[in-house]
């Protein structure tokens, strides 16, 4: 398993660093995990630590062979809460995205704050396609 960990600033440009780092990292396993879907998670997790929590913000990736996961701790300790914005509203749909993309994801409390954590499995190529409808 390789780690990266590197502190991000509390700025809404954090986002875009903390979403080219899991793009740089997941270069060297192209076929692990969807990279697009990777990097748009890492972003939605990223954006709602400068949001709503506090300074200062730490990305962790964790790459296995069959998984990533993407942790982001900042010091606030309220957990984050979905929401259902109504039509118009251009924002507060990004949980709601990693509920729907990532295999599994959550948020735990820290002795200093919480991390909010999403894994994406690697497809699983057990499936020979046999029971999928045309």
């Amino acid at each position: 398993m390789s780690r990266h960990a590197q502190a991000l600033p509390h700025v809404p440009e954090a986002a875009r660093e903390a979403r080219r780092a899991v793009e740089s990292l997941l270069d060297d396993t192209p076929a692990l995990v969807d990279v697009g879907f990777a990097a748009l998670l890492t972003s939605e997790v990223v954006t709602n630590a400068v949001l709503h929590g506090d300074p200062p913000l730490q990305l962790l990736v964790e790459i296995a062979d069959d998984a990533i996961r993407v942790e982001v701790h900042d010091a606030n300790s309220a957990p984050p809460v979905p929401r259902v914005p109504r039509p118009t509203e251009p924002g507060g749909r990004g949980l709601a995205i990693v509920d729907a993309l990532a295999t599994r994801w959550g948020t735990r409390p820290d002795d200093d704050g919480k991390t909010v954590w999403f894994e994406l499995a690697a497809p699983d190529d057990s499936n020979d396609g046999s029971n999928t409808v045309p």
